[in-house]
C-alpha cells in the first residue's frame, strides 16, 4: 500500500537527481568494506546488524527511513565522509539499489563491494561458516 501511495502522491525524481543518487550510493558501496542499507524498524535489518555486531565487524549503516531528500544540510550518516548530500529520500535510494543489485528490499548488504543480499543471505553465510572469513578478508574484523 505504501508503494502505491508513494507512487501516486510523491514527485518523481529527475533523471539528473537519480544519476547523482546512483553515483553517491555507488561511492558509499565502493568506499566501505561492509555496508548495510537498512530501515531502523525492520526486524530483518536488526537481525543482520546484530549478527555483524556479534562478530565485532565494522560496517556502515544507511537507515533509509531516516534519509530525507534535501540538497542540504548534510545527512548525519554523511558527516564523517563529508560526502555531497544525496538529493534523494530512502525510497529513491531503494530504487537505485534495485538498479544496482536487482534487490529493492532491506536489509541490502554489501561486503567488499559485492552484493550479498538480505538477512537470509547473511544468516546462510553465518551458518555455513563463511561470513566471518568474508568479513576478515574485507578487513572489517581485525584478526
Amino acid at each position: 500500500m505504501s508503494f502505491i501511495f508513494r507512487r501516486l502522491f510523491s514527485s518523481t525524481p529527475s533523471a539528473a537527481n537519480m544519476a547523482v543518487t546512483k553515483q553517491q550510493v555507488q561511492s558509499i558501496i565502493d568506499e566501505n568494506a561492509v555496508v548495510v542499507f537498512s530501515k531502523s524498524y525492520c526486524p530483518y535489518c536488526r537481525a543482520t546488524k546484530s549478527t555483524l555486531d556479534e562478530l565485532n565487524a565494522e560496517y556502515k549503516v544507511i537507515e533509509l527511513d531516516q534519509v530525507r531528500a534535501s540538497p542540504s544540510p548534510i545527512a548525519p550518516w554523511q558527516r564523517k565522509k563529508k560526502l555531497t548530500p544525496i538529493p534523494a529520500d530512502g525510497a529513491e535510494i531503494q530504487d537505485v539499489l534495485e538498479s544496482i543489485s536487482g534487490q529493492r528490499t532491506v536489509p541490502n548488504s554489501y561486503i567488499s563491494q559485492k552484493h550479498i543480499g538480505g538477512n537470509s543471505d547473511i544468516q546462510g553465510l553465518l551458518k555455513g561458516n563463511k561470513l566471518e572469513n568474508l568479513l576478515k578478508e574485507a578487513n572489517a574484523i581485525k584478526a
